[in-house]
């Protein structure tokens, strides 16, 4: 999305689009790509926070100690957009609490989410996918209804430019499956690993690998603190905790995942996806629990046992997604019938917002 609207100020009539920052490495290469950043803890960052007319998030804004994407106790005076980062089954707000009808949960989520999150956050626009999706930024976050945009996610759109570790990545990999098939496996966080087996340390992994011609690509989520090693192997590739995985669906064969959004972000682009989920029976009870049914977000049945794995992989990475009732179903609850591109979800944003009177 910023690459968009950054090639098209005119057609926004914007003045300029600031990239905000608290890394050096990120600093230095929106330079090199001649994009217009600075940094959070600047002068300049405290000038442009209170300058700029629009601030957009694609993360959390609340007081959980996480750092934001902006400054946002010094968001106010600002029109608030949350794009958010994903259609997710798991619960990551009121509805993950065991009794989330209490009064002091509704008064916190109802009241203090909304009124009490610095700069205002919580009377932010926030986008949604879908009805369902919809549902849940209400229930989960508390979200203001009139507030819900609906469109599809910029993450999910046509990327614009390639930075280059991703275009080396994708070359590599556009190598690779002349020859093989690519699977790539996106664990989530959780809060106890104890029950979880990762794949590479199930007997045979590597042997599986090389007998199917698999290359196996890889990356913890940014927030895991307690999974364990993603070994490296001949057949595997790891992947920076902070690379851009969006970039990578179209050169996939299959997703692997858990109770992660990326299993909707590849079903958004039509590609086969498979849960993995030994621990189900302990993260639907003792961790973070489901924002609904886990079978209405997923195409194909859940794996609960390590050793059904390797057969379930063989029997889905050959099929067509869009040739399978399942997916068609679970495609339309997630993003309707509609694809956006990134032109019309920007168009409306800027017209269910009312930007330009701001800017």
């Amino acid at each position: 999305m910023y690459q968009f609207v950054f090639a098209n100020k005119d057609r926004y009539r914007v003045k300029r689009v600031i990239w905000m920052t608290r890394s050096e490495k990120v600093f230095s290469m929106m330079k090199d790509l001649n994009y217009d950043v600075v940094k959070i803890r600047s002068f300049k960052g405290f000038f442009y926070h209170l300058r700029s007319g629009v601030h957009i998030l694609c993360n959390n804004a609340s007081f959980s100690g996480y750092k934001h994407d902006l400054n946002t106790f010094l968001s106010f005076g600002a029109i608030k957009i949350q794009l958010w980062h994903g259609v997710g089954i798991k619960a990551c707000g009121r509805l993950k609490l065991k009794n989330p009808e209490t009064i002091k949960t509704k008064f916190y989520y109802h009241f203090i989410n909304r009124y009490g999150q610095p700069g205002m956050w919580g009377r932010c626009f926030q986008l949604a996918t879908s009805e369902e999706n919809k549902r849940v930024a209400i229930q989960d976050y508390a979200v203001l209804p009139n507030k819900i945009i609906m469109a599809y996610y910029p993450r999910n759109c046509l990327n614009q430019v390639l930075l280059k570790n991703e275009a080396t990545l994708i070359n590599k990999i556009i190598e690779l499956r002349k020859t093989h098939r690519i699977i790539l496996f996106l664990p989530t966080f959780r809060n106890d690993s104890s029950n979880y087996v990762l794949p590479n340390q199930i007997h045979g992994f590597d042997t599986f690998l090389n007998k199917y011609k698999y290359i196996w690509i890889q990356k913890k989520h940014t927030a895991d603190t307690n999974l364990g090693k993603l070994d490296d192997g001949e057949c595997t590739i790891n992947l920076d905790s902070r690379f851009d995985v969006n970039v990578l669906y179209d050169y996939i064969d299959l997703l692997i995942t858990d109770y992660s959004s990326s299993s909707s972000d590849a079903i958004a682009k039509n590609k086969m996806t498979l849960e993995y989920c030994p621990d189900f029976d302990y993260y639907n009870k003792s961790d973070r629990g489901f924002v609904n049914d886990f079978s209405l977000y997923h195409v194909n049945k859940t794996i609960k046992h390590p050793n059904l794995l390797f057969e379930a992989i063989n029997n889905v990475i050959e099929l067509n997604p869009c040739e399978l009732d399942s997916h068609k179903k679970v495609r339309k609850f997630l993003f309707g019938e509609k694809e956006w591109s990134i032109e019309e979800v920007c168009d409306k944003i800027v017209l269910q917002t009312k930007i330009r009177k701001s800017i």
